[in-house]
């Protein structure tokens, strides 16, 4: 964790982007640094991640949600609202179905995926 703290406050002392010097610094981590724990500290570090990632998801739902109600009656759109859910939706059925769709071109992948 230090040594990714340590990457991003060089990039921005630099003037580069700190987040893509993250997604780098943990690629680079990951592909090295997870082969050299040990077999109790590889299950510790993955359940820590993942606790760490669902609490910060629940705080981004949390914090979404609750924001709702300080938004002001003349600057929420009804139409807005719908609109992004109906763009939100079709863009997951695009991600889905069209990679699909492809993988099912290629005769040597097997996909019995349905529409449900």
């Amino acid at each position: 964790m230090l040594f990714a703290y340590v990457s991003y406050i060089t990039s921005e002392l630099m003037g580069f982007s700190g987040v893509i010097t993250l997604f780098c610094c943990g690629v680079v981590m990951g592909h090295y640094s997870f082969k050299n724990l040990s077999a109790k500290s590889k299950i510790g570090s993955v359940l820590a991640i993942e606790t760490l990632g669902h609490a910060a998801e629940a705080f981004v739902f949390t914090y979404l949600g609750l924001s709702v109600y300080g938004i002001e009656k003349d600057k929420f759109s009804a139409v807005f609202t719908v609109v992004l859910l109906f763009s939100c939706i079709v863009a997951r059925a695009a991600g889905v179905f069209i990679p699909a769709f492809f993988l099912g071109l290629c005769s040597w992948f097997n996909l019995g995926i349905s529409l449900k």
